[in-house]
């Protein structure tokens, strides 16, 4: 059977096992949410992973005002 190969980037912990979609961490400082293991640019424009993002920093950081779903 002919077909395309590929390759794609897994995100792996240091027990081996494999990270699901989204990988979240706080910087050092604390003042950095970073997202790791996005699956793709055009996962990473949706504007429902911007909310999860929001949501995320705004129980990291212990915002107040945020009205997101």
């Amino acid at each position: 059977m002919k077909g395309w190969s590929g390759v794609h980037g897994v995100a792996i912990d240091d027990k081996g096992k494999i990270i699901g979609n989204f990988l979240f961490e706080v910087g050092k400082a604390g003042i950095v949410l970073n997202v790791r293991n996005a699956p793709s640019p055009a996962c990473t424009a949706s504007l429902a992973i911007a909310t999860a993002v929001v949501n995320r920093a705004v129980e990291t950081f212990d915002w107040k005002s945020w009205n997101g779903a």
